[in-house]
């Protein structure tokens, strides 16, 4: 029979507008004296229900709602008022936010005619919060070594260069390239020298035999 929404009547201010489909022809409240059916409205928010006001001054001169008919329901700061016509609307403020519904009501026979939700009106526009962007940390790469026989911290490469003699940040002795490279615990110099030795006088002196 009946129908309501939401509807802008000002700037960030909306009323509800209800249509009435089909049924019976009905006065508003206290527009007749001799109203076979009269219509009441009440306003249902989140804070209260509340009868809504007939005021004369906001209605054209057809006090009759009747199949086709448009009535709008807006909040001044006394109460909720009714007009038929919304040019005549003055004084406007805005809801209470939150969801809002109407009762229509046969007032001559005390009788809940019809009950319409109309939405949720009011209310300051949220934005969503962006999810902040998590960045996965850089993985430190595992040092190796490069050689298979050396000591604990010998053979990691080094950023700095040594010269023969001075000692890698792990402790070890550096050879330089040019150092005689020893081979099982000798080398090349301490070969030679050996044979030297062996070869000398002295050397041989210790293996002559004397009678």
């Amino acid at each position: 029979m009946t129908g309501a929404k939401i509807i802008p009547i000002a700037p960030n201010i909306d009323g509800i507008e209800i249509l009435h489909r089909n049924g019976d022809v009905m006065y508003y409240e206290n527009q007749s004296r001799d109203a076979q059916y009269e219509v009441r409205f009440m306003v249902d928010t989140s804070e209260e229900s509340s009868v809504v006001i007939t005021d004369p001054a906001y209605f054209s001169s057809d006090t009759v709602w009747s199949p086709g008919d448009r009535v709008i329901i807006f909040r001044k700061v006394d109460g909720y008022y009714l007009a038929n016509d919304s040019a005549l609307i003055s004084g406007a403020i805005s809801f209470p936010p939150g969801s809002v519904g109407v009762r229509i009501i046969d007032n001559t026979h005390s009788q809940l005619i019809a009950y319409e939700g109309a939405g949720t009106i009011g209310g300051p526009t949220i934005t969503p919060t962006p999810e902040p962007t998590t960045i996965p940390p850089t993985p430190t790469p595992t040092p190796v070594q490069n050689c298979l026989n050396c000591g604990l911290g010998e053979g990691f490469p080094s950023h700095l260069p040594h010269k023969s003699g001075e000692r890698s940040p792990s402790g070890s002795r550096m050879i330089h390239h040019r150092s005689p490279i020893p081979v099982h615990g000798h080398s090349e110099t301490a070969d030679r020298h050996k044979e030297n030795l062996s070869s000398t006088p002295f050397q041989q002196a210790e293996h002559t035999r004397f009678p």
